[in-house]
């Protein structure tokens, strides 16, 4: 705000400066003018003037289908430049903000490199003042199980009897999916990528022995996977790794080495395979751990931190791992839901807590992807699908999240 203070009687043209702005009198509108700062009337003495109102409101927030483009509604007079700060950014050189006047909307659009933090901070400026506001952007990446839309549905009834626990190829074109029956992981190809109501059996499986296997995990590039041993009459309860010879082919699996661990149910990988996560059913834990070699089971360290889950559900399952190591996904048969477990310093452990966010599989049973006992898990990536499988009708369904 100002204080500013004008001459009587003043004559057309007449110039007055203060605080460093000059103001004009104009006798046929009888208006003093300075950079779009009007004062009506013939005014003299002293009386206080505020700027225009530059406001910013970010409560509508959409996102285009592909989910790259963030449109937040904004208010603004006139002359406005917008900007993003670049700590929200994990490389400010792959977004940019444009203005859009005639619909009053600021459209950020990301590029290649997600952002490494939901948050952004976006200012919004005129020649008086200014306005900030931080964006949640996190919806724009996925991860988000409140957004959660059912895509398709399959039962695998013609080679499975009870589906158990699961993977995908990371391009959504594979599915792998074991059978609690026959002890076996069966191949399926996806001609639409994620979409299980349109996975073909391959012809391929890999039988893996008398054991309860409740998890698997493969490699991105398809040459190793994981199975979580939790219970088997012969073997101590473990991680499995398998080495594929053929990549994403089942078939062509071998053992190449475990870890002897109690309850494991799940297992989750950083995207360079230096650490890992591990799902122990039996107490009820999720244990962080390094790896010296990359992608090598054989390798694992001590744990450094663990986070306990029974306070939200006592029979957890597969658990998978965002790309940007700030959320853990978890799915558990007590109550029939995903769980998003979130983690204040990335692919911290120590830093997890459960804030109430979950997907529920069993509302209705009428939804024809409606599941109990729910065991198997996989999200894609970018964090935008959501495959889960479970014993009721032996159904595998496909979810969007972005």
């Amino acid at each position: 705000m100002a204080n500013l203070t004008f001459p009587s009687n003043p004559t057309n043209g007449q110039k007055v400066t203060v605080n460093d702005k000059v103001f004009v009198y104009n006798s046929t509108t009888n208006r003093w003018t300075a950079t779009r700062l009007q004062i009506f009337g013939n005014l003299t003495g002293d009386f206080t003037i505020a700027p225009p109102e530059l406001s910013l409101s970010n409560n509508t927030v959409a996102f285009d289908t592909t989910g790259q483009t963030v449109y937040i509604t904004y208010t603004v007079d006139q002359d406005v430049k917008a900007t993003i700060a670049n700590n929200g950014i994990a490389n400010s050189s792959y977004a940019n903000v444009t203005l859009h006047q005639t619909n009053n909307t600021i459209q950020i659009t990301a590029g290649t490199e997600v952002f490494s933090s939901a948050n952004v901070v976006l200012t919004v400026t005129n020649t008086r003042t200014s306005n900030t506001a931080s964006i949640n952007l996190s919806a724009a990446y996925g991860w988000n199980l409140t957004n959660a839309t059912h895509i398709g549905t399959i039962s695998l009834t013609s080679q499975i009897s009870i589906p158990y626990g699961l993977t995908a190829k990371s391009d959504g074109t594979k599915l792998y999916v074991n059978d609690l029956i026959s002890d076996k992981i069966y191949q399926y190809s996806l001609s639409t990528a994620f979409d299980v109501s349109t996975a073909t059996y391959d012809n391929k499986s890999y039988a893996y022995g008398t054991h309860d296997i409740t998890g698997w995990t493969l490699k991105p590039d398809g040459t190793r996977m994981w199975g979580s041993l939790s219970y088997s009459a012969s073997l101590t309860q473990r991680i499995i790794q398998y080495d594929l010879s053929t990549p994403y082919d089942v078939s062509t699996m071998s053992v190449n080495g475990f870890y002897e661990i109690n309850g494991a149910s799940g297992i989750a990988f950083k995207d360079d395979g230096t650490k890992c996560y591990i799902m122990r059913r039996g107490n009820y834990t999720i244990y962080e751990h390094s790896l010296s070699t990359p992608w090598d089971i054989t390798s694992i360290g001590a744990s450094s931190g663990s986070f306990y889950v029974a306070t939200f559900d006592n029979s957890p399952y597969e658990i998978d791992l965002s790309t940007d190591g700030t959320r853990i996904f978890m799915i558990g048969d007590q109550n029939d839901r995903v769980y998003q477990i979130d983690m204040s310093t990335a692919f911290d452990i120590t830093t997890a807590s459960y804030n109430n966010i979950n997907f529920h599989l069993a509302s209705d049973f009428g939804l024809p992807w409606a599941q109990s006992n729910p065991n198997g898990l996989y999200m894609s990536p970018n964090g935008t699908r959501m495959i889960i499988g479970g014993q009721y009708l032996d159904r595998v369904s496909t979810f969007n999240i972005g």
